[in-house]
Order: C-alpha cells, then structure tokens, then sequence
C-alpha cells in the first residue's frame, strides 16, 4: 500500500503545469516539500528515529524551447529511497477564447532501491482565465496515465485547479486531485517576494485514513 501511495504522489504532473506554454527562451521551476505525521504501517525503526515525520521532497523545471514546444523535467523522492525522474514534452493542441488545451507526455523511470522501472506518462491538459470577485484567476484540468514497463497497473489521475490574484503580491489557489484510493484536497497561497520568486505553502486534505493530511512548502521561481 505504502509503494502505491508513493506512485500515485509522483507519477502524475504537478498541478503547476496546465496547457500554458513557456515563452520561447524563458522558464520557470518549482521546489517543494511535503510533510505530514507517518503513515501507517510505521516507518522502520532507524528511519522513524530520524525522520518523525513523512517527507517527500520535488522539483519541477520547464522552459520554453520554441513557442509552440516546452520541454521540462519533474521528480522526486521520500525519506525511504523511493523516487522517480521524468523529462517531458508539451505542445498546444488549440486555443480559443473559452480556453485552450495542449498535450504532454513524459517518460523517465522510477526507483525503489535497487529496482528501476522504466515509465511513460501522456496526458491532455485544459485551462483558462477568469474573472472572480472582480479578481484575475485561471482554472486548469489535467488528465496523465502512469504506464510502467514491467507491467503493473496503469495509474489514471485528474488534477483540478482553480487560481486566483489576490493582490499584486499573492495568489491563492485550490487543488483537487482525484485519485485511487481517495481524493486529495490541496488550499494553497503563493506570496511574491521579488520580481522571480514566490514562496509557496499549502496543506493536502487526504480522503485516505491511510495517509495523513500534510503541509507543503515550496519556492517558484522564472528565469
């Protein structure tokens, strides 16, 4: 159980990604790291005494080859030597006033141990502006399948977002993802704190009894 919940964190996009594309010759990363009391069963004993909590560490970069090609990586890893690596293509698929959509497939290997399985990952994404509360915002679907090499179960998985500006320093934002086993509920604030960086924290609401709920805390930056 504790091996799929970790696939299921890692193997789909973040929810930072949408169907926006990076300026020709611009980019934009992403660091983060998840807290949250352990989950049960209980970390070993070595790793428990020091580690008391569940800490998942990751990072995204993408940046904007040509302006119709964004290329990227995203991956990470937990305190118990699981992690995984992906490289990623993005391309738009069409825009229009109502939104615009844009297609994106990866494909890296994950790591649990010594055991490397190879991973490919497509997926469709939507989005578009809006106008709430007399607030600029954005709303994003995105849609991937985690498929592995050695034949284990395709992981399907929804990200929804909804944004907003709150002022010319903050955003505040909304995550749901759906998933198996349960959903997960992901409030988050954005805080400007210069012309490149935004420091980020948020909480995941999880549906699981099995996983604790937990804090994000992040830094965004472009370049």
């Amino acid at each position: 159980m504790i091996r799929l919940l970790f696939l299921l964190l890692c193997l789909a996009p973040p929810a930072l990604a949408g169907p926006w594309l990076r300026a020709e010759g611009t980019g934009f990363s992403a660091a983060s790291t998840d807290l949250a009391p352990p989950s049960e069963p209980a970390l070993p004993p070595d790793v428990a005494a020091q580690y008391p909590v569940d800490l998942y560490n990751s990072i995204y970069v993408e940046y904007g080859l040509t302006p119709r090609l964004t290329v990227g990586i995203d991956g990470g890893s937990d305190i118990n030597g699981n992690g995984v690596g992906l490289a990623f293509l993005r391309i738009p698929l069409f825009e229009k006033p109502k939104g615009r959509a844009a297609a994106e497939f990866a494909v890296g290997a994950r790591w649990s141990g010594a055991e490397i399985t190879p991973i490919i990952r497509p997926g469709l994404s939507w989005g578009r502006g809006l106008t709430l509360l007399g607030r600029d915002g954005w709303t994003s679907v995105d849609a991937s399948l985690a498929i592995p090499g050695n034949g284990d179960k395709v992981l399907a998985k929804l990200d929804a977002m909804l944004g907003l500006n709150a002022g010319d320093r903050m955003k505040l934002m909304l995550g749901l993802t759906l998933e198996r086993p349960a959903p997960t509920l992901s409030p988050s604030i954005a805080l400007k704190i210069s012309t490149t960086l935004h420091l980020t924290l948020g909480l995941k609401l999880r549906g699981n009894a099995d996983r604790s709920h937990g804090l994000t805390l992040g830094i965004w930056q472009t370049f």
